[in-house]
């Protein structure tokens, strides 16, 4: 072979294996980049090349080409697309303490100490697809079981009473499973809920929850106190509900206390899941769109309340205007807390007190 015909010869510029003319990618580590290096400079290479950490990544050998394919991102061949096998976990690991990767996302090359984080804190597009699906989920079974609670009565009005109240209590507990459920089966940390708790701060997280609590409290009677306003206005003649509240107060005060304490746990039920949704999910990912100042902290608690407002303002049907004070309020003071608490434990409280609390004053009768 000739000296000129020789040094064309062509090998990859990262492992040094020698490359047939019509080979993109080199057979024996699966990279892109290879260039024509000259016979002497290969054995040189080759050597040297020995002991680079990358060559520390497991091989695995294409079932279909048999293209030897050392690469942690690469799934299948790429000479073939034959899908590989996958590389042990154990080794993964190992190889990423010794030496940190890069892969893009999106438009971004992220390494992965930063993809890392994406287990503990929600990515935009990732955070309203759940939140999302978690609504769509939401409106089709409180639908059908409006649908189905109504044809049970074959098209008369189904009475009110204490079954009704806890039927359609219930879908609110959808809200928050298919969140546990995402987290869970990806393997991810309810950091990205913020469902992590410092034990030190125990004591301050449930003392702050009850202050909040009581205060989210004081909030909804000066809701009704707008909705008398609103009635005494003559909006009642429009859109009625002094009755719908009388005859739900009624049933509450007359039912049995096996009744109440079922309520109850649906409501601390409920109050996990709107939490989880609304702040765990919707309030976090927001954040990741805006920065930290106090003018973009009042826009993520904005936005949060405005999308549980119109949610809630739809399934209230003619009711809705007068309970879009008490959604916004209530929110925006939720919202805030979970702003500066850095914890979903304190709204979790927050929220579940204000709702256990007004059923225990309505069924006593202590004010």
């Amino acid at each position: 072979m000739s000296e000129e015909k020789q040094d064309k010869i062509r090998y990859c510029a990262y492992c040094g294996h020698k490359l047939e003319n019509d080979r993109i990618y080199c057979p024996k580590c699966g990279k892109l980049g290879v260039k024509i290096k000259s016979s002497n400079y290969h054995n040189d290479t080759l050597i040297s090349k020995k002991h680079i950490p990358s060559l520390e990544i497991p091989e695995r050998v294409c079932a279909n080409c048999g293209s030897i394919i050392k690469s942690m991102i690469l799934n299948q061949c790429p000479i073939c697309n034959t899908k590989l096998k996958e590389i042990p976990k154990e080794n993964i690991e190992k190889i990423q303490e010794k030496k940190p990767s890069f892969l893009f996302t999106g438009n971004k090359l992220v390494s992965e100490k930063e993809l890392k984080i994406s287990e503990d804190s929600w990515n935009f597009k990732e955070g309203l697809s759940v939140f999302s699906n978690s609504i769509l989920l939401f409106i089709t079974v409180f639908f059908f079981i409006i649908i189905a609670y109504s044809f049970g009565y074959e098209g008369d009005t189904p009475p009110e009473n204490i079954y009704s109240l806890i039927v359609f209590s219930l879908p609110d507990i959808l809200f928050g499973i298919l969140p546990i459920w995402y987290i869970s089966s990806k393997n991810h940390s309810f950091q990205k809920l913020k469902l992590d708790i410092d034990k030190k701060k125990i004591a301050f997280i449930i003392i702050i929850g009850i202050i909040a609590g009581i205060c989210l409290y004081f909030i909804s009677i000066f809701s009704d106190f707008l909705i008398q306003i609103f009635i005494d206005l003559g909006l009642e003649n429009i859109l009625p509900i002094k009755d719908d509240i009388e005859t739900n107060t009624l049933i509450i005060k007359n039912a049995e206390i096996y009744w109440i304490i079922l309520i109850m746990i649906i409501n601390i039920l409920n109050s996990i899941s709107i939490e989880i949704l609304f702040r765990g999910v919707l309030q976090n990912t927001l954040k990741t769109r805006y920065k930290n100042g106090l003018i973009d902290k009042l826009i993520i608690i904005s936005l949060t309340t405005l999308a549980y407002t119109i949610i809630f303002s739809l399934i209230s049907f003619n009711h809705a205007i007068y309970f879009i004070p008490y959604y916004l309020l209530i929110n925006f003071v939720i919202g805030i807390i979970f702003e500066y608490s850095d914890s979903l434990y304190t709204t979790i409280i927050a929220h579940c007190f204000l709702n256990v609390f007004g059923l225990i004053v309505i069924y006593f009768n202590l004010f």
